[in-house]
């Protein structure tokens, strides 16, 4: 591919699996490095539809995950999928997908793995708001997806049950024993929280 000068791309739209390699969302490309940063080339993706790409997520070099979001009147949802390490896309039909909310989309940063369960959380952004809105998790290596709103961003769990979300704009802290399908509220500790992480007992 063309090597590319990276601009314009803020870190929720970035992710490095190590020193040298890494993806990052331009719009509606999908650039990889392999040597640091130091060059960009463009992977090939068959967009659905009026789209704009907002968060990128790879569990390994190989397997990796795109969201999008619609442009305009466009306010359908898309889910991606690469098993080799972005060289192909492949669209998540949106029946397996829940109906994406009005200005909803995925977050780079917001998302935690283990084994074929996965977990990401999106955002709320327009010209009013932007706020944190759904959690979403796939028990099949994102086959299938499900959403249930917690109106918080990052998101940690230590097994296929037990995990926690934390927004970073209030105390909001809440916790999950079945996977994510329920959330409680938790004791939020004393003083700032910017980020989290659930360590195993």
């Amino acid at each position: 591919g063309k090597s590319l000068e990276l601009g314009g791309v803020n870190q929720s739209e970035m992710q490095f699996l190590s020193e040298n390699l890494g993806y990052a969302l331009r719009v509606t490309k999908i650039v990889k490095t392999t040597d640091g940063g130091l060059n960009w080339n463009n992977q090939t993706i068959d967009l659905y539809g009026n789209k704009s790409l907002t968060g990128v997520y790879f569990i390994d070099s190989n397997t990796g995950f795109i969201c999008s979001r619609g442009i305009g009147t466009d306010t359908s949802g898309i889910i991606y999928k690469t098993t080799d390490g972005g060289n192909n896309w492949n669209r998540i039909p949106s029946a397996n997908i829940p109906v994406p909310l009005q200005d909803e989309f995925g977050v780079a940063t917001y998302f935690s793995f283990l084994d074929n369960d996965i977990w990401f959380s999106t955002v709320i952004s327009n010209n009013a708001e932007y706020r944190d809105s759904r959690s979403f998790h796939s028990s099949d290596g994102g086959l299938t997806w499900a959403a249930e709103i917690t109106d918080a961003s990052y998101v940690s769990f230590v097994d296929a049950e037990h995990g926690l979300v934390k927004n970073i704009y209030n105390d909001l802290f809440r916790t999950s024993f079945d996977g994510g399908s329920t959330w409680q509220d938790g004791i939020v500790p004393v003083g700032y929280i910017a980020s989290l992480v659930m360590i195993p007992a």
